[in-house]
């Protein structure tokens, strides 16, 4: 299944694919494109090496920003960009289990993560200790449950928009492959 977040003119699509080497995948991606025309896209469980898509993402007009590339058939991250999109991307870390963005607009900036935590507990430990290193590092300070909650009345009484979702948030639904 797929995520489609918005956030005034820029979208995300964040896909968890499980595999993207098979024709259905790339069928569906297509559509999925035609329809969102997304600004970034986040892929997880690619199960395959970019360059085997490349082409496919050249006619669909994006370009790859960072890729953390699968080990045999199995992960594998991708994250890319509209070439058409206003916004630019830069890496600012990447990890076996996530990719993080810094997307720019003019003066206005904001980081974007990309996680795909590993189904194997001991790995996926090290992405905890990881983003946790990477909280202090891009954010810093203490997370206050207080200023949380002020921060969210602020953007309820200044009518300000949460990223909106489209699609289901479980990956597992369904029990879907490749689309």
């Amino acid at each position: 299944m797929f995520m489609m977040m918005s956030f005034k003119d820029f979208s995300v699509l964040s896909w968890n694919v499980r595999g993207f080497a098979n024709r259905k995948s790339h069928t569906h991606m297509h559509e999925i494109l035609s329809r969102f025309k997304p600004d970034f896209i986040f892929l997880s469980e690619t199960h395959t090496r970019f360059e085997k898509s490349k082409r496919f993402w050249d006619r669909e007009g994006y370009e790859n920003v960072e890729i953390v590339e699968a080990e045999g058939q199995s992960g594998g991250l991708w994250a890319m960009r509209n070439l058409t999109s206003p916004f630019s991307f830069s890496v600012v870390e990447c990890f076996s289990q996530c990719i993080t963005i810094k997307v720019t607009r003019n003066t206005a900036s904001w980081v974007f993560s990309g996680v795909y935590a590993s189904p194997t507990i001991s790995i996926r430990e090290g992405l905890w200790n990881y983003l946790r290193e990477l909280r202090a590092r891009v954010c810093g300070g203490i997370f206050s449950q207080a200023r949380a909650s002020k921060f969210a009345q602020v953007m309820s009484d200044c009518d300000l928009l949460d990223l909106e979702l489209f699609g289901s948030q479980f990956t597992w639904q369904d029990n879907c492959r490749g689309g």
